[in-house]
């Protein structure tokens, strides 16, 4: 929330991280690092990947319109810009 580093810092604006800035990607560091990292932060993306699972299997999503998926190869195929979903 400093506003060195954030435009309007106390809004509730989550499209800010979309932007890959450089500079600003190491502002967003939610686990903290080195010797004071957060313990419980294998536990939280654990955590996470179990509710987008139970969500996505209570939920119906179909694909947005004429997107275009381009991958990405990593160690993993990835797509490169995301998917982007419509819930129905």
């Amino acid at each position: 929330q400093h506003q060195d580093y954030w435009e309007n810092p106390k809004q509730f604006t989550p499209d800010r991280f979309l932007n890959k800035d450089a500079d600003k990607e190491t502002y967003f560091n939610p686990f903290g690092a080195g010797p004071r990292i957060c313990i419980g932060k294998h536990f939280a993306l654990m955590e996470i990947t179990l509710v987008i699972a139970k969500l996505f299997a209570a939920l119906d999503f179909e694909l947005v319109p004429n997107q275009k998926i381009d991958y990405e190869a990593l160690f993993t195929l990835k797509p490169k810009n995301g998917i982007q979903l419509i819930k129905i």
